[in-house]
């Protein structure tokens, strides 16, 4: 394809693929966090922001984020201080400027002056690891597996949803089409990113957006 031909938007998408396959050969990612008192592992605020800081720099996308929305919500028992915050995240191509908005958010509890904190931070890791399918869990670094279930809940919602049939589960045909496009360690990330074991629990509305995106990035 010539230069010519080649538009800023799909530059952008160009260099979000050659991001993706960066992180796909990266393989399955160590969690190098660790809560003591509950004895959990997780993969870091400060992992994510490493991460990919060096692969937006290698493909040449920036990323800025911004606060929206922060609503206080009902906390729990032991974390009586809830938020919720929304923040809009903007991927630009430092070379043409093109750019794409997206949002995501999060909600954090705490006995303190932290559930703001957790909640951006929430926030941020479900759009990296959700945007970018990276397979690596959400808990929030201070805070114990049950309390990070009401920031969870939405993406274990969704999840059970395809699991139980709410939604209209992929088409053979669509199966056929991503197992086409896709390498099966690229589907296999996808699938632990939407909390799912198998290809045959991906909704037909998730599964049209994976060939779509595919296709265009082609």
């Amino acid at each position: 394809m010539s230069n010519e031909l080649i538009t800023p938007a799909a530059m952008f998408l160009h260099k979000k693929n050659a991001a993706r396959k960066i992180l796909a050969q990266k393989g399955t990612l160590k969690r190098e966090g660790s809560n003591t008192y509950d004895n959990y592992t997780y993969f870091s605020e400060a992992q994510y922001k490493k991460l990919f800081t060096e692969i937006f720099s290698e493909v040449g996308l920036e990323m800025t984020c911004d606060e929206t929305s922060i609503v206080d919500i009902q906390g729990t028992d032991k974390q009586r201080f809830g938020r919720r915050v929304t923040l809009k995240f903007t991927l630009s191509d430092i070379d043409t400027g093109f750019s794409e908005v997206s949002h995501s958010t999060g909600e954090g509890f705490d006995k303190g002056d932290k559930a703001i904190y957790k909640a951006k931070t929430g926030a941020l890791k479900y759009w990296l690891a959700d945007e970018w399918m990276v397979a690596t869990g959400d808990d929030p670094e201070t805070e114990s597996p049950s309390d990070s279930d009401a920031k969870a809940q939405p993406q274990r919602r969704k999840a059970q949803a395809r699991k139980t049939g709410d939604q209209p589960t992929i088409t053979p045909a669509q199966i056929k089409i991503v197992q086409q496009l896709y390498k099966p360690e690229e589907i296999s990330q996808m699938l632990k990113s939407m909390g799912l074991t198998e290809l045959q629990q991906v909704s037909v509305k998730d599964a049209s957006k994976m060939i779509a995106y595919r296709r265009k990035a082609a």
